[in-house]
């Protein structure tokens, strides 16, 4: 098994996400020159490549706008021919500005894992039997942003356990805001 437990295009495009934050965090990139704002974004959730609801982004940039606070939402849906119960994920990103693009990293906890983040471990799901899915979920989040002139944003934040859970088709919200 790779280490991430996913193929070797998506393992590369992480690399090259990583590399980007990895440039602007040691100064090579032009920092955001706006103002610290909240953003208000409203657009579609998906898992994996299956768009199933609308959905909802808040964004609080702090820190001199390195760091964002996220919390974001999505209605019910169905993914897969199965349900997915609305969510709610907050998290925390570390952010690199590359002129009106910017990517960041971190980690969040999701409501309640469901079929496209895990609901559970491995280890913890039954082996026969329904499985659980009302648990809350550790995921990592990666972020990518592209600011629009100096109000509007268009946000992609990704919610993933990176295969520590039964299913992990990972949890999407696309979504374009408003900053405040």
């Amino acid at each position: 098994m790779k280490f991430t437990g996913n193929s070797a295009g998506v393992r590369k495009a992480l690399l090259i996400l990583l590399a980007l934050f990895g440039a602007g965090s040691l100064g090579y990139c032009s920092s955001s020159d706006a103002a610290e704002g909240l953003s208000i974004g409203f657009g579609k959730a998906s898992a994996g490549s299956d768009v199933c609801s609308e959905s909802m982004l808040l964004a609080q940039e702090f820190g001199e706008q390195r760091w964002l606070a996220l919390l974001a939402t999505h209605g019910e849906g169905h993914c897969h021919g199965e349900v997915m119960a609305a969510n709610v994920m907050a998290s925390v990103a570390r952010v690199t500005h590359i002129q009106r693009f910017s990517v960041g990293f971190g980690a969040g906890m999701l409501a309640h894992g469901d079929m496209a983040v895990g609901p559970w471990t491995l280890l913890q799901q039954p082996k026969d039997g329904p499985r659980r899915t009302d648990s809350a979920q550790f995921c990592a989040t990666i972020l990518m942003r592209y600011r629009v002139g100096t109000r509007f944003v268009v946000d992609w934040l990704h919610c993933s356990t990176g295969g520590a859970t039964a299913m992990n088709r990972g949890k999407n919200w696309l979504t374009f805001g408003v900053r405040l």
